[in-house]
């Protein structure tokens, strides 16, 4: 179960992180650093939402948060790459991919929500023998252990879904958007489609 796609409002994303950081299997990071400055481990969801605030370089509001979540125990160390940057920054940072899982969380702009993902690298996408990757240094990462954390993580969210649009889930504080008029995508809305949004249960 390598990923999942969920409607979510911020009012969802702030309660599914406080589950996250409360059940302690991960380590949250962002994908990529600001300028000049390392990668934050967040340890507290004010922190990590706060980033929705902070403007992009051509001053567009953020739609969203791009999060790699390092499952503990799951292999030698997180990567961090630096590499250079033009135009007045000399460098960032981005987390990498073994032991990790994506995380990358939309909010409403303009009255559109686009889906939130979570995705994850398999196993057999590796070649990993027995689910183990050994890199050219000897380092071993065990991708059962990120696997398992992305099953955990997907039926976390789907659990808290209380509708679908199409085979996508719908947690509430997005299911309350899209009954105040809000579009699901470029496509859909209650006012282009007033079906579309099938409750679960």
């Amino acid at each position: 179960m390598p990923n999942c796609h969920w409607f979510g409002s911020i009012d969802d994303h702030e309660a599914l992180l406080q589950d996250i950081l409360q059940q302690g299997d991960v380590d949250i990071y962002e994908l990529y650093s600001n300028h000049d400055t390392p990668i934050r481990i967040f340890t507290n969801v004010d922190d990590i939402l706060s980033e929705f605030n902070v403007p992009l370089d051509n001053g567009a509001i953020k739609p969203q948060l791009l999060l790699k979540l390092w499952a503990r125990g799951s292999g030698y160390e997180p990567t961090i790459t630096r590499f250079p940057l033009h135009g007045g920054f000399s460098w960032r940072e981005r987390s990498g991919t073994l032991g990790f899982v994506q995380l990358y969380l939309e909010r409403e702009v303009a009255g559109q929500i686009k889906h939130s993902q979570t995705n994850t690298t398999t196993a057999a996408h590796m070649g990993a023998k027995d689910g183990i990757f050994t890199n050219e240094d000897g380092e071993k990462w065990d991708l059962r252990q990120t696997n398992r954390y992305s099953s955990k993580l997907n039926r976390m969210i789907r659990k808290r879904a209380v509708a679908k649009l199409g085979s996508i889930s719908v947690l509430p504080g997005a299911a309350a958007l899209w009954h105040k008029g809000e579009r699901f995508g470029h496509h859909h809305s209650k006012a282009q489609a007033p079906d579309a949004l099938a409750p679960l249960g």
